[in-house]
């Protein structure tokens, strides 16, 4: 019989971070998987690493891939998997020993469910999280994301699911692979377009992995190029969205009229959206900005928030509805 699970872990030059990856698979409760260890590229030593641990354990399998780009290791082990199951993993993280049990039993049990994640905590041998408030930020804000309706309120922020906390349904892929193998963007399109076909996600509100938000990852693109490209995905699936779910489409209001909001909104805009006005701090007629003072009752706008910074988006969410707007009916936030 096959295995339940199929494990896909690319791995690249990360060396003994390889090895302890491997081993906290390894030492699962639950142990009916393969895992299928996706060579993308690594040096000599890392792959002597994981050759020594397919040596030891039937369960381990190297597969080769030349191409450095961890989106389309994920795809080739996908091809290779012979599961019902998939679970993700990187080099660099940790996952606790009842991860696969506890994620596995979830799926069994919800029918209705074909996704799900875990809450996660920081690596500490990663020295520059105590000093990253970027990054301890983001750690807080995804751990409080838990419910399918979370997800989807926060979809168009940022990936509101770790990638590698993922356990997914194969069926999944079977529609949707990781879609447009952007570089390091296409878990986040995955997940983006899973959620626009109706697909049920959930997650674990355990903590269940040590993640590590290393610069190390196999991402062969600049940071800037990165973002760019991320938030051009984001902003198909978004106006999908806005076309289904706005019911003044085109026309929206932007909450922001900074340089950034508004080469955010650009990219909507070359969709075929329109900004009926903008909100922000100051006013300012002549590029059409009204004071957050003066928005107006709901009922008449659509509102896309493009405010970055997290207590200010927070800020502006607990504004709105006390205002009576519905989050999902009357606004939503993006980045």
């Amino acid at each position: 019989m096959p295995p339940k699970i199929s494990v896909i872990l690319p791995f690249f030059n990360s060396r003994e971070r390889l090895g302890a990856a491997i081993l906290s698979i390894l030492n699962q409760s639950f142990e009916d998987f393969e895992l299928l260890l996706i060579n993308n590229n690594a040096d000599e030593i890392t792959h002597k690493i994981a050759f020594e641990f397919s040596s030891l354990d039937s369960r381990v399998h190297v597969i080769e891939e030349g191409a450095k780009n961890r989106v389309h290791a994920y795809n080739v082990g996908i091809e290779y998997s012979d599961s019902d199951y998939v679970a993700i993993m990187n080099e660099y993280d940790l996952a606790y020993p009842n991860r696969f049990e506890i994620q596995y039993n979830y799926l069994s049990n919800y029918a209705e469910t074909d996704l799900v994640g875990c809450l996660i905590k920081p690596m500490e041998i990663d020295d520059y999280l105590s000093s990253s408030e970027h990054v301890l930020h983001y750690i807080n804000w995804i751990n409080r994301i838990i419910s399918h309706e979370d997800i989807l309120a926060n979809r168009f922020i940022e990936m509101p699911i770790v990638p590698q906390t993922m356990l997914f349904r194969k069926k999944l892929a079977d529609f949707s692979v990781f879609l447009s193998n952007i570089d390091c963007g296409g878990e986040y399109e995955f997940l983006l377009y899973l959620l626009q076909q109706g697909i049920k996600t959930y997650k674990i509100p355990e903590h269940l992995m040590e993640w590590s938000y290393t610069f190390e990852r196999i991402c062969p693109v600049s940071d800037k190029a990165f973002e760019q490209g991320l938030f051009e995905t984001k902003s198909r699936y978004l106006f999908d969205w806005l076309k289904e779910n706005n019911p003044h489409f085109p026309e929206i209001v932007v909450w922001g009229a900074g340089a950034k909001s508004r080469l955010r909104y650009l990219i909507l805009h070359e969709l075929g959206i329109n900004a009926h006005f903008f909100i922000d701090k100051h006013p300012n007629a002549t590029k059409n900005v009204i004071q957050y003072q003066e928005t107006p009752a709901p009922g008449n706008h659509f509102i896309v928030c493009y405010i970055q910074n997290r207590i200010s988006r927070e800020n502006i969410r607990v504004f709105l509805i006390e205002l009576g707007y519905v989050e999902g009916k009357d606004f939503i936030c993006a980045c």
